[in-house]
């Protein structure tokens, strides 16, 4: 092989296998970090949590801790026909597992006059939608149901929401 020819070749395995990595390194991390990335996210989110529930979503802080979970800072649940808030939860954090997706809630609280609301919606979309190819626990430590002028608090509330041959089983 030519001398010049094998210098263009160096170079050109150079590049190609130790620049262009570290380029497009660079670009994937600057984009995952820039806000394009963050809006982008927070709307597959909140188109995905009202597929699930009927209910529109907002929340302040999308986070990715250690362990493959996502956790939902300040999610408002809202009835999109009266634009009234149905729910209030502090956190939501989102985890896949081998036998299926936990999601805990951090103190939900359901406004008052919305528990019913909240049934009918989760009734029609989780019980009466497609099956879903998992088995969906939701578990929360204190849940709080706002009724008249008094609070309700309940501890310790799980729901289990597994599919089954031809049926799902909650």
């Amino acid at each position: 092989m030519h001398e010049r020819t094998r210098r263009q070749f160096c170079r050109f395995l150079f590049c190609t296998l130790a620049i262009m990595p570290v380029v497009g390194m660079i670009s994937w991390v600057g984009y995952r970090a820039s806000p394009l990335y963050a809006a982008i996210e927070k709307q597959h989110w909140q188109k995905l949590i009202f597929e699930c529930t009927g209910l529109a979503a907002t929340f302040v802080e999308i986070q990715h801790p250690a362990g493959g979970s996502i956790l939902l800072h300040d999610v408002r649940l809202i009835d999109p026909d009266g634009g009234d808030q149905v729910a209030n939860l502090r956190q939501v954090e989102i985890a896949k597992t081998p036998q299926g997706v936990v999601v805990l809630l951090s103190q939900p609280e359901l406004a008052q006059g919305k528990f019913l609301r909240l049934w009918d919606t989760l009734h029609d979309r989780v019980l009466g939608g497609p099956l879903p190819a998992t088995a969906i626990q939701i578990t929360a430590g204190e849940l709080t149901v706002e009724v008249g002028q008094q609070a309700q608090t309940f501890t310790r509330v799980r729901c289990t929401v597994e599919p089954q041959m031809d049926s799902l089983r909650a």
